[in-house]
């Protein structure tokens, strides 16, 4: 609901009681209350709330844009000087005791479109804080920012990729924790040793009760040099000897991270970037030194990994996702049972999915039936020749169609709007290789099209987005 502000609470908790008189109830209803002050959010939810007859309250869920943790996050990203560690005491649940229940957290949005007003500087920091703490709300992200498209007064970030890992990671860990500790808030008890880096430009946190079960810790850097930390956690009821296995790629330590004497992390991170470490699986006997996936020329996907201590592990199975959330197991290969490090495993996955992203995990299986898995990796394949592709997309303006074609074999190319209608064709006759033209597409309105090719050899289809 936009503009908010500019309504009376008591209009919308009565408009909501009339929608669910009528029977209807939107699952989610989110308040955009422009306003930078946390008391001012709180209480236009609490006020929206006494409007509402207590059916209505237990039929739609309301909540409020948190534009007063999204400045904070903005001031970390952009502003030199100012202290990441005032994250931790703002917006509605950190700063004025609010619900995350009743917020949703956000980076950019529309209202950002001023000079200076979106995040300038490295936004995926503050993607990482809120896909990350449930304890603050429910996170949105922002369609430009999330694809790549242009718009005025802010930099041009595809943070797709890095978004769609944070979710996963999300979904497999953190989903339903109830607990949130920020180790490296003002005043914290816990001791930190500070190599490089410094602490009013770190957070660091530890999430616990996730669905996955184990124990989570979160590091963002918003330093301009890399960050070598060696920070106490929670112990708790975590084992002796327990690791854990940073789920990102950015770390430059390797995997797993064990505690020191002190239950110190040893969290290594480039200048400007962030970490996720997720408690091992201690009981299954196998270090795993390193697991990689990566596409051959054929575009086939080459898994390998390295492991020591695996005298007592019964076999490995090598599980691939098209989602990054449902796992299938693909190979199982038994374990040799050596003590050595150095111990090494190929699979060479000829079936994976071309034109998409293929996700791989291992998991790791001991003779008492113990399980434990490696972190996930991407691997993004393109088309199978002829390639068809349209880039930017989403488009604006216009964009350049790539395509590969036989020597001197027509080809037919196609637009379609969504709802059939043809919009542009060419008939095209050239040489063996790599093919480029331009199309405009200024003048189309918004929404869904379809660029089709085809060839002797079949058909391929692209779809764009216009906006």
């Amino acid at each position: 609901m936009d503009a908010d502000k500019h309504f009376d609470p008591a209009f919308i908790g009565d408009l909501l009681d009339y929608l669910h008189g009528q029977s209807i109830d939107p699952g989610l209803v989110v308040g955009e209350v422009f306003d930078g002050n946390p008391v001012t959010l709180q209480n236009w939810v609490a006020s929206v709330q006494a409007n509402m007859d207590g059916a209505t309250l237990s039929n739609i869920d309301v909540r409020v844009f948190d534009f007063a943790l999204r400045n904070s996050l903005k001031s970390a990203c952009d502003a030199f000087g100012y202290d990441a560690r005032q994250v931790f005491n703002s917006g509605i649940v950190d700063g004025v005791g609010g619900s995350g229940f009743n917020t949703v957290t956000f980076v950019n949005n529309h209202d950002f479109r001023g000079p200076g007003e979106p995040v300038q500087n490295d936004p995926m920091l503050a993607y990482a804080y809120v896909l990350t703490n449930n304890r603050v709300g429910l996170p949105a992200v922002f369609y430009p920012d999330y694809y790549g498209v242009s718009i005025p007064n802010a930099p041009t970030n595809t943070l797709k990729p890095q978004i769609d890992q944070l979710m996963m990671i999300h979904q497999q860990y953190i989903f339903g924790a109830n607990s949130v500790d920020y180790l490296s808030r003002f005043g914290t008890p816990y001791s930190a040793t500070y190599s490089s880096g410094f602490d009013n430009t770190t957070l660091f946190y530890q999430i616990s009760g996730g669905i996955g079960g184990k124990e989570v810790l979160v590091a963002i850097n918003f330093a301009g040099e890399p960050l070598v930390l060696d920070h106490e956690i929670i112990v708790g009821n975590l084992g002796p000897g327990v690791t854990f296995e940073e789920q990102t790629g950015n770390a430059t330590t390797g995997n797993p991270v064990g505690l020191n004497g002190a239950n110190q992390l040893r969290i290594q991170i480039p200048a400007r970037s962030y970490a996720v470490y997720v408690e091992s699986a201690v009981p299954v006997p196998v270090d795993l030194v390193h697991f990689t996936a990566r596409p051959d020329v054929q575009q086939n996907v080459e898994v390998d990994w390295e492991v020591a201590r695996e005298a007592a592990l019964d076999y490995y199975l090598v599980e691939r996702s098209v989602d990054g959330q449902l796992f299938a197991p693909i190979e199982q290969l038994p374990s040799r049972g050596e003590d050595q490090l150095g111990t090494q495993y190929h699979y060479l996955d000829r079936a994976a999915l071309r034109g998409g992203t293929n996700y791989y995990r291992l998991r790791m299986v001991d003779r008492s039936g113990e399980v434990a898995y490696s972190p996930v990796r991407e691997v993004a394949l393109g088309l199978e020749t002829p390639r068809l592709r349209f880039q930017p997309n989403p488009v604006r303006e216009g964009g350049t169609i790539a395509w590969e074609q036989e020597k001197r074999e027509t080809v037919h190319l196609a637009c379609y709007h969504a709802a059939g209608q043809l919009l542009w064709e060419r008939v095209l006759d050239r040489d063996a290789g790599a093919q480029q033209m331009d199309l405009v597409t200024a003048e189309w309105p918004a929404g869904v099209y379809y660029l089709k090719l085809r060839r002797a050899g079949g058909e391929w289809v692209e779809k764009i987005v216009k906006w």
